[in-house]
């Protein structure tokens, strides 16, 4: 079986994070890694041996990437996305939440995305969390009333819960099987 060969696009802590995790998978290999600081390149370098530091995604394009993660703050993915879609194609795309500004730019990228028949995905695990379900719970009884729009921000310690972390493992190894065989799974 052939390994997946991969990039990380974007190393604060999610990026950092998901490579770790990918790293101890044997049949993925981390190609790249790509982020605008140098610093961060740097130090990614010492942890990432084998893999190439790029600090622009047009560098990606003659690796022979198959999969890539995006992990960069939120208003650049789809600029990011519609690039790696367009321009490369990279056919398989992971995605940190959300998937993109607007509703308009999501739907967008999906319509590019449909046209390449790859394995698109959106990490959307906070959705397993106690605080999330209470939110949740609360938004759907209008507990506040009825809800219009709203920005919201994380800042916390992401995974302070071990089981927080297996879910998070658990969806990547959710999207690595999508990736050896799409057509099963559609």
């Amino acid at each position: 079986m052939q390994n997946i060969r991969l990039a990380v696009i974007g190393l604060g802590k999610m990026g950092l994070l998901h490579a770790s995790i990918l790293n101890t998978m044997p049949d993925v290999e981390i190609v790249a890694l790509c982020d605008k600081s140098s610093m961060l390149l740097r130090i990614a370098q010492k942890l990432f041996k084998k893999a190439k530091m790029v600090s622009n995604i047009t560098n990606l394009a003659d690796l022979n990437i198959n999969s890539v993660y995006v992990t960069t703050p939120i208003p650049t993915h789809f600029n990011i996305i519609s690039s790696l879609l367009s321009k490369n194609p990279i056919q398989n795309i992971f995605v940190e939440k959300t998937l993109a500004s607007s509703w308009d730019m999501a739907k967008e990228l999906c319509k590019l995305a449909e046209n390449l028949n790859g394995v698109d995905m959106v990490g959307y695990m906070k959705r397993y969390s106690v605080t999330f379900r209470k939110v949740k719970s609360l938004l759907t009884q209008e507990f506040i009333g009825k809800i219009s729009s709203f920005d919201a921000y994380a800042y916390s310690s992401d995974f302070s819960n071990i089981n927080q972390l297996l879910m998070l493992m658990l969806i990547l190894q959710i999207f690595r099987t999508l990736i050896r065989d799409p057509k099963k799974h559609r």
